[in-house]
């Protein structure tokens, strides 16, 4: 039997107390209090993070999580940024902020994102943007597309991981 080096020791700091309802998952990620490259076993929510929930569940693997999250990123990196409250019916004041122009990165991540959403065409493209946008859980996602019946769920389920499975090969992440 190999002994594991200092580097790969897991330390297990978890409480066994949690909430009633609560969803969460084991996760082992880098100690934030170790400079030798620890690693920790902790306990993560899942609850709004359907995406998490589903690589939890053995729903999806690592590739589609990661496919999925991929698109998160470009989601993020292309928005075009903080919109204060304005109300169009008062007033308008001096002081006003000019918007920023877009970076290189924002038009990058954006040109990508379309790509994508081409590339699944746009019942997928919105399939996609309501579980890795708009977080919407499969029980939510279901409701919103009218999946009453077991086999509408299965096959949207199955459409998920479809989708998941055609941006994972674009981005390079299925084989």
């Amino acid at each position: 039997m190999a002994r594991k080096s200092q580097a790969e020791k897991i330390h297990v700091r978890m409480s066994g107390d949690l909430p009633i309802n609560s969803r969460v998952a084991v996760a082992i990620v880098p100690d934030p209090y170790s400079t030798i490259g620890e690693k920790i076993q902790v306990v993560r929510s899942v609850r709004h993070d359907p995406l998490a929930d589903m690589l939890s569940r053995g729903v999806i693997d690592q590739a589609l999580y990661l496919a999925g999250r991929k698109w998160q990123n470009l989601h993020e990196r292309s928005t075009i940024g903080w919109i204060g409250a304005i109300d169009p019916t008062k007033e308008a004041v001096d002081g006003g902020k000019m918007r920023e122009p877009l970076s290189d990165s924002q038009i990058n991540a954006f040109k990508e994102l379309q790509a994508a959403k081409i590339m699944l065409g746009a019942g997928g493209a919105r399939l996609m943007m309501n579980l890795l946008e708009d977080q919407l859980s499969m029980a939510s996602l279901g409701k919103l597309y009218e999946c009453d019946t077991g086999r509408k769920l299965n096959f949207l389920s199955l459409r998920v991981r479809e989708c998941l499975g055609d941006l994972g090969k674009l981005w390079g992440y299925v084989g």
